[in-house]
């Protein structure tokens, strides 16, 4: 079995790829205006800069301006002026889509602001909501979802924060249930800002990292570094497809909102590309991507 541990230490360098990646090798969005529109009681994200409803049916997610929003999120700090969202309808889920080539790189960075709230007529259901890859042509595929559940629906007050993994055979880990990194992840508030991320490496199926940090009440980011973690297949899934896009999610009973902002996914660089932007090439990239057109 073989991690990429070389990478770990270097995780927090992931924003820099989006200086030194190809053009179209990264989804980094902060839902603002321009190019997004949004209201506050929300406009239709379908459409707005390759955003789509993957699953025939599902509600659309929409973007909202965070003052007077109607689904009741707070302000995130972080948040500019606007985010987006979804509300379940209970026996239809919210979704968005959005497509991504991940063949540029083997070491990909997620990370993203979420909120919860309820708005619907308790009990609620499982799951709350989740982000994930998604693939647009098979179900078998190098896939992690970031699984959000509700500590107990019938009350619908606080939620985990865990995720989907296997362990190398492809047996899910642990045996049937979501697998938390953590206290941290755990009985998180409602109408509250939380940033999630993680980094997978594509070339051994596994997950390198996962983080959370409470953007609303502050404090330090939570970091764990797995073993043994691996994505859908386990150590076999390096001969299936990669993924073909990311996908917004809201699930459970109606009235379960999810609402999300800042996006980032982006390649992780490799060593020699880190080398290269110590001695210099980080500033020159840096002036390109400045001058690059909106």
């Amino acid at each position: 079995m073989r991690v990429n541990h070389r990478y770990i230490g270097v995780l927090s360098l992931a924003a820099w790829s989006l200086a030194i990646s190809p053009a179209g090798a990264q989804l980094v969005t902060n839902f603002e205006s321009p190019p997004y529109n949004a209201s506050a009681t929300g406009t239709l994200l379908t459409g707005q800069q390759g955003w789509y409803v993957p699953v025939a049916g599902s509600p659309d997610y929409n973007a909202f301006t965070y003052a007077g929003n109607s689904l009741g999120l707070p302000t995130n700090a972080t948040g500019g002026a606007q985010f987006v969202g979804g509300v379940s309808a209970g026996t239809v889920f919210a979704r968005a889509q959005n497509d991504l080539n991940f063949g540029s790189a083997s070491v990909w960075s997620f990370s993203y602001d979420v909120a919860h709230r309820f708005n619907g007529t308790l009990p609620s259901a499982q799951n709350l909501g989740s982000f994930s890859m998604a693939n647009t042509a098979t179900t078998t595929f190098r896939q992690l979802i970031a699984l959000h559940t509700w500590v107990d629906p019938n009350t619908a007050t606080n939620w985990n924060a865990g995720f989907n993994v296997f362990d190398s055979t492809g047996a899910t880990f642990p045996s049937g249930a979501t697998q938390s990194p953590g206290a941290a992840w755990s009985n998180l508030l409602l109408n509250n800002w939380y940033r999630e991320s993680f980094t997978v490496d594509f070339s051994t199926n596994q997950v390198l990292s996962v983080s959370l940090r409470d953007l609303t009440g502050g404090g330090a980011i939570n970091t764990f570094n797995p073993v043994g973690w691996y994505m859908l297949g386990g150590a076999a899934g390096v001969g299936t497809p990669l993924p073909t896009s990311v996908r917004f999610f809201a699930g459970g009973g109606a009235g379960d909102v999810a609402g999300w902002d800042n996006l980032n996914v982006s390649p992780v660089p490799e060593p020699t590309s880190i080398a290269l932007v110590g001695v210099g090439l980080f500033g020159v990239a840096v002036r390109r991507l400045r001058k690059r057109p909106a």
